[in-house]
């Protein structure tokens, strides 16, 4: 089993095992559990968030975030679909560790900006 839990300064408690026949995903709010035969689909992506303070750029943080998506189960449209956010190397060893169900990565940094 491996398990990945984000800790420390701007911690949320969250984390990731991944066994042999189930995956579980917790978080403070929840844990959840996801048999590994369900999994359609592993992805993961990176947010860029640019901080300004009064229009003088002043840094940028990076969050990295591993999504789960489900196969649709009997008479729904869409699978379920669940996120972690853990640090960058974490989401890479998660990612390979779910290498049967990966996506193609596709270069997606999606940029947002906050002005203070």
């Amino acid at each position: 089993m491996l398990t990945y839990r984000r800790n420390g300064e701007g911690s949320c408690n969250n984390g990731i095992n991944i066994g042999g026949n189930y995956t579980v995903i917790y978080s403070a709010d929840s844990i959840t559990a996801i048999d590994n035969s369900d999994i359609e689909s592993v992805t993961k992506h990176v947010t860029k968030t640019k901080y300004y303070n009064n229009h003088i750029y002043s840094g940028a943080v990076f969050s990295h975030k591993l999504y789960i998506a489900l196969k649709a189960r009997e008479g729904e449209l869409t699978g379920r679909q669940y996120s972690v956010e853990l640090n960058e190397f974490q989401v890479q060893m998660a990612y390979e560790a779910l290498s049967p169900y990966n996506t193609p990565v596709t270069a997606s940094v999606r940029e947002h900006t906050e002005v203070g």
